[in-house]
């Protein structure tokens, strides 16, 4: 029996929510990457195509802070309580875990068919393309090419346009700013302070008598809500480095309810600043286009006769595979933004950060060649988002009906909207 690829893609995103919901912590777009189902298995391709190349999009793993950030200002404020003896003994116990975080942090990172790889040029998606490198049999490293760092291709977000949108642009500060500021924020907030602070320092926050602003790093915590979103963020970085033990030492701060209110109050940051965003405004993801291009561009080149690439890699960042998804329209998993009078929550919409944007999450394309290309000379493509197989958007029609997930490419060309040079 056939399943239809949007029912398909639903199982999966239902089997991960129930694995999920035997969780007591919640990582948003920093959910270490999750392994396959062992039970899964892949469609084969129609009768006769073969793969003849791959492109992947892969973001970055994250095993620590790229800079000091959420740990400066939490050590701050921190120090403040210590200063005015307002801790908790649970409060003296965190100074300790983030001394301890932040060194750990410190010494992390001191230490004819052929491959093309491309970054962004940002140390994380270097150390990324370094560690797939190692991961590569030793008689394939010899093939790679390196591409020169690519930022205008896979860094696309640092543009005049976006960042006008993402600093100023009034409809998304409100929006943020109604979701992350309502009451039941609020009490979350407070009830994980005061487990570590004197309620009086927690109201002195909550009246905005004790603000926190680092200039240097764009910073500042200003409310109650600011400190936890601040400790937050060291919390997120933890879950990827259990190795060094700092995973335990963070997570014991956040009950269950609390860890998963704060990764919704990251993902609807997120879904506002990365997209899909708000109904009929398309600056979260326009300017992905031009990766789409290059993708539609290189499976082109690389179905050919003579291709050069059976693997062209692109390793980037959640702000290049978050647009991509929005852009891409995924069923589902993708596809719905969200009017301005309404809000997006887990209960109306089914984007999740740590299903789009995990650490080390990936977008492949499979790219399929008749064996007999002379008389059959279609090109397919299938798409697979974090190794599972996906369908394109609604409107791009399948190959057939039995071979679920396979596109033709100039179907793919056409509800893409994309025109030849």
């Amino acid at each position: 029996m056939t399943i239809m690829p949007c029912l398909y893609l639903l199982i999966i995103i239902i089997v991960l929510d129930k694995t999920n919901g035997i969780q007591k912590a919640f990582y948003s777009s920093k959910t270490p990457y999750k392994l396959p189902l062992l039970t899964l298995n892949l469609p084969l391709p129609p009768a006769g195509f073969e793969s003849v190349c791959v492109q992947i999009l892969a973001r970055h793993g994250c095993r620590a802070l790229e800079g000091r950030k959420y740990d400066k200002l939490t050590m701050t404020l921190w120090t403040q309580a210590k200063q005015e003896e307002v801790l908790t003994e649970y409060g003296r116990k965190l100074g300790e875990n983030l001394q301890e975080f932040i060194a750990i942090n410190d010494k992390l990172g001191d230490s004819s068919n052929r491959i093309q790889v491309v970054t962004s040029g940002k140390s994380r998606t270097i150390a990324s393309l370094n560690t797939f490198i190692e991961g590569l049999p030793s008689t394939l490293t010899s093939l790679i090419d390196y591409e020169p760092a690519n930022q205008i291709l896979l860094y696309f977000h640092d543009n005049n346009k976006y960042e006008t949108y993402y600093r100023k642009d009034r409809q998304l500060k409100n929006k943020i700013r109604s979701i992350e500021m309502q009451l039941y924020s609020k009490q979350m907030a407070r009830n994980l302070l005061e487990r570590l602070y004197n309620v009086s320092f927690v109201d002195r926050l909550a009246n905005r008598y004790n603000t926190i602003i680092d200039s240097e790093l764009g910073k500042s915590i200003k409310n109650e809500v600011d400190a936890v979103r601040m400790f937050h963020g060291l919390y997120l970085t933890g879950s990827n480095l259990r190795v060094e033990g700092v995973e335990s030492l963070l997570e014991k701060y956040f009950l269950s309810d609390e860890s998963a209110w704060f990764a919704y109050l990251q993902d609807a940051k997120d879904y506002y600043e990365k997209g899909p965003a708000f109904l009929n405004r398309t600056i979260t993801y326009d300017m992905a286009q031009i990766l789409l291009d290059d993708f539609f561009l290189h499976s082109t080149q690389c179905s050919q006769i003579d291709l050069k690439y059976f693997l062209r890699a692109h390793f980037a960042h959640g702000e290049t595979i978050i647009p991509f998804a929005a852009l891409l329209q995924i069923p589902i998993l993708s596809d719905k933004s969200t009017p301005f009078n309404d809000t997006y929550t887990y209960n109306n919409n089914r984007w999740r950060g740590e299903l789009v944007s995990p650490m080390a999450a990936n977008i492949q394309w499979e790219i399929y060649q008749h064996y007999n290309y002379g008389k059959h000379q279609q090109i397919l493509i299938r798409m697979l988002y974090n190794e599972y197989p996906i369908p394109f958007k609604s409107e791009c029609k399948q190959y057939n009906r039995i071979n679920n997930f396979f596109y033709t490419i100039d179907e793919l060309k056409r509800c893409c909207n994309i025109i030849d040079d």
